[in-house]
């Protein structure tokens, strides 16, 4: 029986060859990318599942009041971890990381600046289990010791046996040598703690120049560079722990302080762009949830191909269904006919899928995780989704077809008096509605995204950025003095600064400050920049009032934004320059107040930021090269310069205007993917259009051929046909601009500075899709309309 269905189904299949070929298609395109959707998700959500005790391991994550300003952030002050370890019973165990990026030689071997490096207790390895091939983690509890990972030694050492790597010395930053003390494997899995190798702690403890650049004895220090893992006992509750940081914190904050300290579930690491681990990539929950719903619309507009091609094609096999129960079928018979039909067509559809997946990977490799490859077809999670995909789709694309023709009465179809056929044209109405009001939406979607981006490029950020560049000396003791001296001479080089960091910079520097009128900042967590005298006019940052800092500055001198004079309570500029300012405790003279610039992306506002030198600070070296500049020339020479400072490391400028696109990399990505969706979309409702138009014109050939005779033109068909169209598109758009202005308004709130929604989105939207369903429609009326009166008018 099931083999007479499909050798059924796919005859007929077969006999409408055009239309089963629009069916799959449509099909196929939702199916493919449910099905890189779901590996996808499936992948980032299967991240650090596998660690023995993991539902009791967590990360510490403070909630930073930049008054009025909340800044999420993985960084907790140092000394919160000893007393954590002496005073909460509820913890089993606590580690902190402290991320490093040396620069690393072994011997002559020079390997450049490394990533994946940490500075590790062995407290770590107790909380995170590692399988040790050499040495325990008792090695890290001396200074200048490192474990490393089997991958880690054979790029130090190839071809060395791993017994013999031990003892082999290790340069960082041609100033630590560390010992390698015991070899690990790499953590089998998908995780985030893909470190590969392990500096103990003690070597930070035992250099005062490392602790003072993360502020170590400080309780008003926080750095994303540090995290806090730790383990609670059994059936210890983590708000028990919550109101034990708080409790720890408070005596070293003001009492009037919002800061909140809280755990984070590890298997939530992952999931949380918002706070940052280590620079990996993290997945965002509610984006996943939207490319869900992306899918969702995709496969819904080829369900509804699909169920509009399906009712379409009634009239015509009406015959066969009547045939079939005349002849003893049975209504349960006739829906498994059409049903089998269906899930043929999903299975085909899918099969298609499967074989566009490679080149939808390679297309959207910059929206795609590295790790999702087509190996992942492998795992059984992501093999049986596509059966589950074919028997889902299959059952809701085919379901009601299938009850609508097994409905039928025989004696009636046999005389031609089918009823109710024509009446299906309601619903299909009703389905290219839903259709267009789709793709619609997502074509005013895509405008409003492409000019919120153009807004956030052309906006005046408050500095200037063009043919501006900055690189940052590798390593901790590393300064850009020497670099700078040889540089001075250069003529196509106008200005150039030792400082931090750029205006715009995607990290973070904080402190403590007292400053105001009226006490108004008192004991406030307050951005920091560290710059010198070359900073603000090398950028063209506007002073508001008083004046810029002075060159060898040894008193440090501070300079204040707007935002910052405003919150502590003056009036007008002038009024704070004068002013002293308490940065941890020390007193510092404001001398001048800056215009508002921006510090972060457009999604944030500019917050309250103070501006001072610190020698240790001034590990980048920031230039700006004249207008008439060649810039190839001139990098070459900042090159040389950089090459006889810093001959082990490779040469990385980086163009302020190319880190402040980095900003907007989600919204550019968003607007491509949009863009893609958005064109999809379109095909796919003008695939299912044409089937229509196609039928429709079958269906109405008399009716055209009698209208030629009695003389209307060519152009007065089209136009007929095309009436009914231009109606359903413009409820489409009407139905689309609503949900579009509300979905993107919101979208918009993402954003400290945003447009306006334009209102020209939505009738441009709608004359486009117009156009593009007219000229469906149009080609099968104008293809209808050339034919002969005659061949239209005989009988068959």
């Amino acid at each position: 029986m099931i083999r007479n269905y499909i050798r059924t189904a796919l005859r007929n299949l077969w006999k409408n060859r055009f239309m089963s070929f629009v069916n799959i298609l449509g099909l196929s395109v939702g199916i493919s990318a449910a099905l890189v959707i779901w590996m996808i998700v499936h992948y980032d959500l299967s991240f650090d599942r596998f660690h023995q005790n993991g539902d009791r391991m967590y990360r510490i994550v403070s909630r930073l009041d930049f008054h009025q300003m909340i800044i999420n952030t993985s960084g907790v002050p140092i000394p919160l971890i000893e007393a954590l370890r002496s005073q909460s019973a509820g913890i089993e165990e606590t580690a902190f990381l402290y991320q490093y990026s040396p620069n690393v030689k072994i011997g002559e071997r020079k390997f450049g600046v490394l990533e994946k490096t940490t500075f590790a207790e062995p407290e770590y390895f107790n909380v995170v289990e590692y399988k040790w091939l050499y040495g325990s983690p008792v090695v890290l509890k001396n200074p200048l010791q490192a474990v490393l990972t089997e991958e880690r030694a054979e790029q130090y050492f190839p071809g060395t046996p791993l017994a013999e790597v031990i003892g082999r010395e290790v340069k960082y930053d041609d100033s630590i040598s560390v010992s390698v003390a015991g070899i690990v494997q790499s953590l089998k899995g998908r995780t985030d703690f893909d470190f590969q190798e392990f500096v103990s702690m003690q070597t930070v403890r035992s250099d005062l120049g490392m602790q003072r650049m993360r502020g170590w004895d400080s309780w008003n220090n926080f750095n994303s560079s540090i995290n806090v893992i730790l383990r609670l006992r059994p059936g210890v509750a983590p708000e028990k722990i919550d109101a034990e940081l708080a409790a720890l914190i408070k005596p070293h904050t003001d009492k009037d302080s919002e800061n909140k300290y809280s755990l984070q579930p590890l298997r939530e690491i992952h999931l949380d762009p918002g706070i940052d681990f280590f620079g990996q990539r993290q997945a965002n929950l509610p984006v996943l949830y939207k490319l869900g719903a992306l899918v969702v619309f995709l496969l819904l507009l080829g369900g509804i191909n699909f169920v509009n091609l399906q009712t379409a094609q009634a009239g015509e096999r009406a015959k066969e269904i009547g045939i079939r129960k005349s002849l003893g079928s049975s209504k349960s018979s006739v829906v498994a006919q059409f049903l089998g039909e269906s899930f043929v067509m999903a299975t085909f559809a899918a099969i298609v899928s499967i074989l566009l997946v490679p080149a939808i990977l390679a297309a959207f490799r910059n929206f795609i995780p590295e790790g999702v490859t087509i190996a992942m077809f492998a795992e059984w999670q992501v093999f049986l989704f596509i059966p589950a995909l074919v028997l889902v789709v299959g059952l809701l694309a085919g379901i009601y077809p299938a009850f609508v023709l097994a409905r039928f009465q025989p004696v009636k179809v046999l005389k031609n008096q089918v009823y109710g056929i024509n009446s299906k044209a309601r619903l299909r109405q009703v389905l290219t509605v839903s259709q267009f009001s789709i793709a619609l939406a997502l074509i005013m979607a895509t405008i409003i995204v492409s000019e919120q981006t153009k807004y956030v490029n052309r906006k005046d950020l408050g500095f200037a950025k063009d043919a501006r560049l900055f690189v940052k000396a590798p390593g901790f003791r590393a300064t850009t003095d020497k670099m700078k001296d040889q540089l001075e001479a250069v003529p196509e080089i106008e200005m150039i600064s030792q400082a931090y960091s750029p205006p715009s910079f995607s990290g973070t520097s904080s402190t403590t400050m007292s400053f105001g009128s009226n006490g108004e900042i008192k004991d406030a967590m307050v951005e920091m920049k560290y710059i010198d005298e070359k900073y603000v006019p090398l950028y063209g940052i506007k002073i508001a009032a008083g004046r810029n800092l002075l060159p060898a500055d040894t008193i440090h001198e501070v300079l204040v934004n707007e935002s910052f004079a405003k919150a502590a309570g003056f009036k007008t500029p002038e009024d704070a320059v004068g002013q002293l300012i308490a940065i941890n405790g020390k007193k510092h003279p404001v001398v001048g107040v800056v215009a508002d610039f921006h510090t972060k992306g457009m999604q944030s506002r500019i917050p309250p930021l103070a501006l001072s030198t610190d020698e240790l600070r001034k590990t980048m070296l920031h230039v700006a090269l004249r207008k008439d500049a060649d810039v190839p020339r001139a990098l070459d020479k900042i090159k040389a310069a950089w090459d006889a400072s810093f001959p082990d490391d490779d040469f990385k400028p980086t163009f302020v205007d190319e880190a402040l696109a980095r900003f907007y990399d989600s919204e550019v990505k968003l607007r491509q993917l949009l863009g893609w969706a958005t064109g999809i979309a379109i095909f796919i409702s003008c695939l299912g259009l044409l089937g229509l138009a196609i039928y429709a014109t079958r269906q109405r050939t008399k009716e055209i051929g009698i209208r030629k005779v009695l003389g209307a033109s060519v152009g007065s068909i089209v136009v007929l046909f095309s009436k009914d169209v231009t109606k359903l598109v413009c409820i489409a758009a009407f139905i689309a601009s609503g949900v579009a202005w509300y979905a993107m308004d919101k979208w918009l709130t993402g954003f400290a500075y945003h447009i306006h929604i334009p209102w020209w989105v939505f009738p441009s939207a709608a004359a486009t899709a117009l156009l593009l369903a007219l000229a469906t429609v149009a080609a099968q009326a104008l293809k209808a309309a050339m034919v002969n009166p005659v061949q239209s008018l005989k009988s068959e």
